[in-house]
């Protein structure tokens, strides 16, 4: 405990580049992926990609 009180800018500035490296590829993945799904969801040739049946229904 006592190296984050003694560097608590050390650490601050880590954990903000940290959530910067983290949550840009996440928010870049939904922004591809719901218009992508969105419009399989309605093209019937494109459906099985996105919700494929299962052989028991």
């Amino acid at each position: 405990m006592n190296y984050l009180f003694d560097n608590v800018d050390t650490v601050r500035s880590l954990l903000l580049k940290h959530l910067v490296l983290s949550l840009i590829p996440i928010v870049l993945g939904f922004v591809i992926a719901l218009p992508i799904g969105w419009f399989a969801s309605r093209n019937q040739r494109l459906r099985w990609s996105v919700a494929p049946r299962s052989p028991t229904r």
